[in-house]
Formats: C-alpha cells, structure tokens, sequence
C-alpha cells in the first residue's frame, strides 16, 4: 500500500516505466515496457538517454541487481530497503553486498534515520543510505467522533464492551514477529481494560484459550480502518522484527489522532516524537531466527495504564498525534525522490576515471652488517595510461604498498569494494580510511 501511495503521488513530477512483459499505459503518467534484466546491460546506453534513474527494491533472496551495478552507463538507481537486518542475518549480508557493489552514483533509501545509523557500525561511507520517510493519506485518515466509531465497532464485532470500557488496540498481522504474543501478556496483567486485534486472522492464537478481555475485531478493509482507529483509546504497537524501519500503522493511528505506544526500537521512536510514549525494549546485538527485540511487557502495561488513567495527557497527546502525522505526506516522499535523483546525477558528473599508472618493485638496502635486505615499494608514475604527465617534477614518485594495491584496485573495482579490502589487511581502521581517503583524492585531483 505505501509504494502504491509513492507511485501515485511520483506521477505528479515524473513518468514511472514500469519493466514488464508488453508495452502499454496503465494510467496516467504510468506505463508497462517490455523488456527484461538482460536488456539492461544490452542496451544500457540508450536506456541512459531515455531514464532520468532507475527505482527499485532491495530483496535479500534476489541477487539480479548485482551485475548492472557493472554498467557505467546505466543511469543512478536508488534501492528502497525497508528490512535492514533480520532474516537470520541475510538481510545484513545482502546489504553489504549492494553496497560493495554500488556505483558511486547509486543510494539506498530507507524510511528512517535509524537504517544508516545502525549501518554505521558496518560501513564506513553512510551517505549511500538515504532516508526517505512515508507519508499517510491524512484525508482518509483523521479524527472522528469517537462514540460513534466504537459504536460501529461494538456493532460489527457483537461486542459492547468496546463501548464501555477504555479500549487498548493492535493492528497488524498476528503473528510473533508483529509482538502478537506480548499482546496476549498484556491482556493478562490488565483484565480491567479491553484489548482488541484487528487483522487478516488470528493465526495460531486461535487455537488457545484467549483472555475473556481479548477481542478480535476481525479484517477491514482499507476505507473502513479509520473507523477501527478511531474506536481505540490508545494504539500498542509491539513489533520485534528487523523490517521495523517506520511502523506506517503507527502513523495512521496518529493521524487518526489516537496517541501511540511503541518500543525504543528501530526507526518507529522517530515517527512518534513527543506525540506518544516510548516503552522499553531488549535490543539484540544479533539476529535470532527472525527476532531483533523484545518489547518489554511490565513498561508497556504501566505506560497503558499512565496514559488511559489521565484523561489531559491522552488528549494533549492526541492533538500532538494529529498535528505530527500531518508533517508526513506522500507528496513529500516523491519530491525527495526527485531530488536524490538529481543529487545523484550530480555525483555522476563528478566520478572520475581512474587513469593513474603505477608498478610494484623491489629495492635493496644496506643494513649496518652490509647485507643487503629487499624491500618492496609502489612507484607511482607521473603519467597516466594516456601517456599523458599528470603530476610535475619526478615522473617517478615512491609510496606504500597499500597505496599502489589501492590504485590497482580500484581500475576495476568500487570503493566499497576497496573498504572491505583494507579492512581485511589493516586492523588499525583510523589509518585504512586515510590511506583510502589520499588515493580517492589523487584519483581525483589527476582525472
């Protein structure tokens, strides 16, 4: 739903080619083209003349994108990543792949600052991680009278208790990654409230004996959520997955003016700000199976409570839930596509060719007992493979080993490449990053 949300709001500033099987328009400003992955490496220049950028996803199990990182010629691509870790470390390791294998001219995008803080700890170059919030539809979704919509609720569902009795609610897949089962943990320690669960079905859960204050309100379609919003007095969101990178249910809800509660995980604190209540949780270091937190269930139940139990807080909340969801809109989200397009054409401009020429060498010294030692030297020359001078004085200049692997290197590989590489043999990390920040600069400066 949320690409579907970008794309149509994309349409306002550019044409979306879709790669498909024929060639035909699907709706205004979109249309279906028929060619494949091959054809982008076959007729990458003339695709170079007709896209402004290629947009596409990072999935962990597809590998097809790697080769036409190969293709100079091809214009920028931005990778949307909306699962950054998780999957037992294979989200991990493909993006690492991705990023080895980028241009200098191609981005990642994430919804969240969190996704390249927390590459940080893995990359040394995060300006490859762009973030690109999501929007809501604030039209759609928005505050209603909130008697009438539990009412609507109560009715759907056989339930009157929801209009009654304050109402704690969870919208999501039931599943354990979705924090399902906290949500049972949490209908256990407060039987005085009721808890409800809107989504496609309650999976395994219902095959137990669930709490008598636990109800399911059954699947909606997307017109008729605002409604179920709107019936919850607080929102729990509980989510331990490593796609986390947003939480866009979070931001309805807001939207909806129906104050938040969600764990300090991932990048859903930065959605909320101050227009809801940040609950612990157990951050893992690793991946375990498809879990990278544990919310914590004692803080969740004491924040509920805080909030249902002070009627000001909930309704300062609730205007600050409203106003804040408000700053996040889809057309936003396409004009910063627009713009990390034209940013990354600009740095397109800027790459420059490798063209230094430089040879590995032997050189004797003589020690103090006049034995003679070999040592080995990378002499760079002050020419480069256009036979052109580009350095003055002495067209021979001596540098370190790593400098001329480094120069030899990136003929044919990228920089990020180069980053693993000197990570491997240089263990202090301060002195391979200047090593590689001085052959990025003369590469450069002799273009």
């Amino acid at each position: 739903m949320a690409l579907s949300y970008m794309f149509q709001h994309l349409t306002k500033y550019v044409d979306l080619h879709f790669a498909g099987n024929q060639n035909r328009k699907l709706a205004d400003n979109v249309y279906e083209v028929d060619i494949s992955i091959d054809d982008f490496g076959r007729l990458s220049r003339r695709i170079n003349e007709t896209y402004f950028g290629i947009l596409t996803l990072h999935r962990d199990h597809e590998t097809w994108l790697l080769p036409l990182y190969q293709h100079k010629e091809l214009p920028p691509m931005l990778v949307q990543c909306h699962a950054p870790r998780g999957h037992g470390g294979n989200a991990i390791n493909s993006m690492l792949r991705h990023y080895a294998a980028m241009r200098d001219f191609d981005a990642f995008t994430a919804p969240s600052d969190y996704v390249r803080e927390f590459y940080s700890d893995y990359v040394w170059d995060t300006s490859f991680f762009k973030t690109l919030p999501n929007g809501v539809d604030s039209a759609l979704f928005c505050p209603m009278d909130k008697q009438e919509a539990k009412k609507e609720l109560a009715e759907y569902v056989g339930d009157d208790r929801i209009m009654t009795t304050p109402t704690v609610g969870y919208l999501s897949r039931v599943q354990s990654e979705k924090g399902a089962s906290v949500y049972l943990k949490l209908a256990e320690l407060n039987p005085h409230l009721l808890f409800l669960i809107a989504g496609p079905s309650l999976g395994r859960y219902g095959l137990r004996e669930l709490p008598n204050n636990l109800v399911y309100a059954g699947f909606h379609p997307r017109e008729k959520l605002p409604m179920v919003y709107n019936a919850f007095d607080v929102y729990c969101f509980l989510s331990m997955s490593g796609e986390e990178t947003f939480g866009l249910t979070v931001l309805e809800a807001m939207a909806c003016g129906v104050p938040p509660i969600v764990p300090n995980f991932d990048g859903v604190p930065s959605v909320v700000g101050d227009a809801g209540l940040i609950a612990d949780a157990e951050n893992f270091d690793q991946d375990i199976g498809t879990l990278v937190s544990y919310p914590c269930p004692i803080d969740f139940s004491e924040k509920i409570n805080l909030l249902l139990n002070d009627g000001q807080m909930r309704e300062n909340l609730s205007q600050k839930a409203r106003e804040r969801a408000l700053s996040f809109t889809w057309d936003k989200t396409a004009q910063r596509i627009v713009q990390f397009f034209e940013e990354l054409r600009q740095k397109r401009q800027l790459a420059s060719p490798n063209g230094l020429l430089s040879v590995f060498s032997a050189q004797t010294e003589t020690s103090n007992s006049e034995q003679q030692h070999l040592r080995y030297k990378s002499i760079l020359l002050g020419m480069n493979k256009r036979y052109e001078r580009s350095l003055m004085g002495d067209p021979l200049y001596s540098q370190r080993v790593e400098e001329g692997l480094l120069i030899t290197f990136l003929k044919n590989h990228t920089v990020r490449e180069a980053e693993a590489l000197l990570t491997g043999f240089i263990e202090d990390e301060a002195e391979a990053k200047a090593i590689l920040k001085r052959i990025q600069g003369l590469i450069h400066a002799t273009a």
